[in-house]
């Protein structure tokens, strides 16, 4: 469910990590959780209200939070088949922040949070995944138990010095959790070298870590990288990546080879790998860029509001990649095609 829609959220690629499960659609759960999605977003709205409102305050937030309360409660009512396994997806766990300033707001959150980890716990098949922005995450979420079944995602980079707090802290969660005197795990790479890789995305990070402390993982080999480079190979063929995906993406591929080089090249030669959304549209057909944003080829940044005139537009909204391992896997990538060209030429 969407607490609050944002159309350019950057989710794309997260169904591919649970492309092997077969997750069951239940049209009872599905009901309960639309109208469970309606119900949060009007209150919180009410709850937003209420803060910002010095009358009638008190009695105000506690009546909306009551009710907040029971709509979480009518998902008891729900009989949840045992034999498959669910997933709960809230995406958009920022739509939050802003209650986040009030005692009321904090309750909020926290009654939720703890809804969703007894859920977890309660319903062994169900697996609960929420995506927020990376500074909600760090400054909220971070502290939530760990649990198997409940995954928080940051989506986006953080600033460098607050990624190496954050990776500092994942050493020191998955060290207690892991580490023996028995068996000493060797402490990891040092975050310049992790940062230079994965960057400042805390799923990228704290995904690593899970993988250093059970598997001894080497960054270089970090599997998301090889399957990026992969991914970027097979785009250069738009035909058969089409085919590929058409039981996943309904949209039709519409770039041509040429489409994907330009763009990556674009972007690994602007500043900061980002380019300005109205020159990028340029050099690629805009039906062309909404393609290669379905499958998660580029990340649109918009920064204006619809009612902009285009220059402001122009300056404000940019393009580049979703994550630094989709700009180290498009590099890799180029310099094999330009490798390969070198050789066919002798």
């Amino acid at each position: 469910m969407d607490i609050r829609n944002s159309p350019f959220d950057d989710v794309h690629g997260l169904e591919e990590r649970f492309s092997n499960k077969t997750f069951d659609v239940n049209d009872a759960i599905a009901s309960i959780i639309r109208g469970l999605a309606k119900t949060l977003r009007g209150e919180l709205d009410a709850l937003e209200e209420v803060t910002n409102d010095t009358k009638n305050r008190e009695q105000e937030a506690s009546e909306s939070l009551n009710r907040f309360k029971r709509a979480l409660r009518r998902f008891k009512e729900v009989v949840i088949p045992a034999n498959k396994p669910h997933l709960f997806f809230v995406n958009h766990m920022e739509a939050f922040s802003s209650l986040t300033r009030d005692v009321v707001g904090l309750r909020a959150l926290e009654y939720f949070m703890l809804w969703l980890i007894n859920l977890t716990r309660d319903y062994r098949n169900i697996r609960v995944l929420l995506t927020c922005s990376p500074l909600f995450y760090y400054d909220f979420m971070m502290d939530i138990p760990f649990r198997d079944n409940l995954q928080i995602i940051g989506l986006g980079d953080l600033p460098k010095h607050e990624a190496q707090s954050a990776y500092e802290k994942f050493v020191s969660s998955f060290s207690c959790q892991f580490n023996s005197k028995e068996k000493p795990i060797p402490s990891p790479p040092d975050f310049e070298q992790v940062y230079s890789i994965l960057g400042g995305r805390l799923h990228d990070l704290s995904k690593f870590v899970e993988l250093y402390y059970t598997t001894q993982q080497k960054v270089e080999d970090y599997p998301d990288l090889g399957a990026t480079i992969s991914k970027f190979s097979q785009v250069l063929y738009p035909e058969l990546y089409g085919k590929l995906l058409r039981a996943q993406v309904s949209s039709p591929v519409l770039w041509e080879k040429e489409h994907v080089v330009t763009a990556w090249k674009m972007l690994l030669n602007a500043p900061n790998h980002v380019v300005p959304y109205v020159k990028f549209i340029e050099q690629i057909p805009m039906n062309i860029f909404y393609s290669m944003l379905r499958y998660g080829l580029v990340l649109f940044r918009p920064q204006s509001s619809g009612y902009c005139d285009f220059e402001i537009c122009k300056k404000m909204d940019t393009v580049t990649f979703r994550r630094p391992l989709d700009k180290i896997a498009a590099k890799k990538v180029l310099e094999n095609l330009n490798e390969n060209s070198l050789n066919s030429g002798f």
